[in-house]
C-alpha cells in the first residue's frame, strides 16, 4: 500500500477527517504531510502489531519479507523511550513516510530501502514582532504535590514533585530573560492566589520572588482555584493599554480544576447535607475583578469553558500539562477557544527546556540526530524560517533518529522516530531472525 493511501486510511493524512479539535488546517503545505505535533506519543510495552510505511513507488517485497520484519520490530522495540512528539511548543508538518504514530492499536514504523533519510518539513510558530505579555501560572494545589519524571523523555528513573518542576522551569525562565519585547508575570494557585512576580518586575525582582515563595510553599496543598487564577492573569494582562500579544500558560498536571468555590448548598439537599456543604465551600476572596455569576455555571469546568468564550479574541491561553492525561481535552477546549493549543510535556527537564522558547516562540534552528550513530545534521531550517528540509545518513536495521527544535532560549519541540534502513539485500533483517511466529 502506498504510504500517503496507508495513512489516510490510518486517518493521519491532511485529506482525512479524524483530527480532533486541536489540529491544523486541512491541507498540509508539502503535499502528502500531516501535523506531527498534535498526535499522542507512542510508548511502553513492543506494540502487539506493526504496520509497515514504505515510500510511494517502492517495489512489492518478496512473500514473508514483511512479517519478518514486523516481528523484529516488535522484538527490538526500547519499550522505556518515547516515540513521536516528546514535546513541542510549535506546530510541525511533517512529510510522510517521516511517523511513529499508534492508530487504531498499530503502531507506524518507517522501512526505508536507502541508507539516508530525508527530512522535509514546515513549521507552524505563534512568533510575534511586536511587545508580549505573558502570565505564567504555576499550579501549587494538593495534585502538584505528585512525582513526575526528572529526565527529559519521562523515562524511568529519579522522580521530583510537579511543584518543583514547575518552579525549576520558572526559575530556568527567569535566568534566562533578557528579550527586551516580553513581560511577564508569575501567579501560584490552589484553593487562594499568590502574586510571586509582578508584571514587567527586573530578573532580580522575579528570582527574589520566586525563591521566598519556595520558602514558604515547599509543597502543594488544598484545592486548585484555576478559573480564579486565569481571572486574574487577565487582569494583569489588561493593566497596560496598546498593541500587544497577550497570553496565559498554564502550568498543571491536567487533573480537573476543583476549586469548592462554586458549591451550590441550597435546594433539596437536606439541612444536614447543606451544612457540611457549606463547610467545603471556598470562601477565598478572588483577587480578580470578575463577578462570578450563575450565568458562568456551577462547577469550576462550566466555569473554565466560561472563561474560555469571555476571553476569546484579547488573549491566548496555552496550557501546559504534565503527564497525567485525564481531562486533557477540557483544557485542549479552552485553549482552541482562545486561539492556542495545549502543550503536553513528559518530565521536569522538558518543561525547563520548553518554558523559555514556548515564552519567546522565537526559533533558531532545527537539527536531526541519529541516536544510534551518534550522527547530526547541520541545521535543517532554511532561510525563510519556516521550512525544514535535509538529509540525515542511517545505519543498517534500526534508527532512532531525534528532530529538535531550538529556540532563541530553549529547546522548542523534540520528536523521535524509529526508523529502518533496510538497504541493499535487505540488510539487518537475516533469514534466521531470532523471534518466534505468532
Amino acid at each position: 500500500m502506498a504510504v500517503a493511501a496507508a495513512l489516510s486510511v490510518a486517518g493521519l493524512s491532511h485529506t482525512a477527517v479524524a483530527w480532533d479539535s486541536e489540529t491544523a488546517p486541512a491541507a498540509g503545505p508539502l503535499g502528502d504531510s500531516y501535523r506531527a505535533d498534535v498526535l499522542e506519543p507512542v510508548d511502553g510495552a513492543a506494540p502487539e502489531s506493526v504496520q509497515i510505511v514504505r515510500e510511494s513507488g517502492a517495489a512489492p517485497w518478496a512473500e514473508g519479507i514483511r512479517e519478518q520484519i514486523e516481528r523484529r520490530i516488535r522484538a527490538e522495540w526500547v519499550e522505556d523511550r518515547v516515540y513521536g512528539p516528546v514535546y513541542s511548543s510549535v506546530g510541525l508538518w511533517l512529510r510522510y513516510p517521516l511517523t511513529t504514530a499508534r492508530i487504531s492499536g498499530r503502531v507506524l514504523i518507517p522501512v526505508l530501502e536507502r541508507d539516508r533519510l530525508t527530512l522535509e518539513g514546515t513549521l507552524v510558530s505563534q512568533e510575534s514582532d511586536g511587545v508580549r505579555r505573558v502570565v505564567i501560572l504555576v499550579d501549587a494545589s494538593e495534585s502538584s504535590a505528585a512525582p513526575v519524571p526528572a529526565g527529559r523523555d519521562g523515562d524511568a528513573g529519579a522522580e521530583i514533585p510537579l511543584l518543583e518542576a514547575q518552579m525549576r522551569a520558572v526559575a530556568e525562565l527567569v535566568s534566562h530573560s533578557s528579550d527586551a519585547g516580553i513581560e511577564y508575570g508569575i501567579i501560584a494557585f490552589a484553593e487562594r492566589t499568590w502574586p510571586i512576580v509582578e508584571m514587567g518586575a527586573e530578573p532580580e525582582s522575579a528570582r527574589q520572588g520566586l525563591a521566598r515563595f519556595r520558602r514558604e510553599h515547599p509543597r502543594g496543598q488544598g484545592r486548585s482555584d484555576t478559573v480564579c487564577a486565569l481571572w486574574t492573569a487577565a487582569d494583569w494582562l489588561r493593566r497596560e493599554s496598546g498593541d500587544a500579544d497577550r497570553e496565559i500558560l498554564l502550568l498543571t498536571g491536567s487533573d480537573l480544576p476543583h476549586s469548592g468555590r462554586f458549591f451550590r448548598c441550597s435546594g433539596a439537599l437536606g439541612e444536614a447535607a447543606e451544612q457540611e456543604c457549606a463547610k467545603a465551600r471556598n470562601e477565598t476572596p478572588c483577587p480578580a475583578t470578575h463577578e462570578f455569576t450563575r450565568l458562568d455555571g456551577f462547577s469550576d469546568i462550566v466555569q473554565l469553558a466560561s472563561f474560555g468564550r469571555q476571553v476569546r479574541g484579547e488573549l491566548r491561553v496555552t496550557p501546559v500539562l504534565f503527564p497525567s492525561e485525564r481531562n486533557r481535552r477540557f483544557y485542549a477546549e479552552v485553549a482552541r477557544r482562545t486561539g492556542s493549543r495545549a502543550v503536553r510535556v513528559r518530565s521536569a527537564r522538558a518543561v525547563e527546556e520548553l518554558l523559555p522558547a514556548l515564552v519567546t516562540r522565537r526559533i533558531k534552528g532545527v537539527f536531526a540526530r541519529n541516536r544510534r550513530t551518534g550522527r547530526e545534521s547541520g541545521d535543517l531550517l532554511a532561510g525563510d524560517g519556516r521550512t525544514v528540509v535535509g538529509e540525515i545518513p542511517l545505519a543498517p536495521g534500526a534508527n532512532d533518529i531525534e528532530l529538535r527544535i531550538e529556540g532563541k532560549t530553549g529547546i522548542a519541540g523534540l520528536f523521535r522516530f524509529r526508523v529502518y534502513s533496510a538497504s541493499g539485500e535487505l540488510a539487518g533483517v537475516p533469514a534466521d531472525v531470532a523471534v518466534s511466529p505468532e
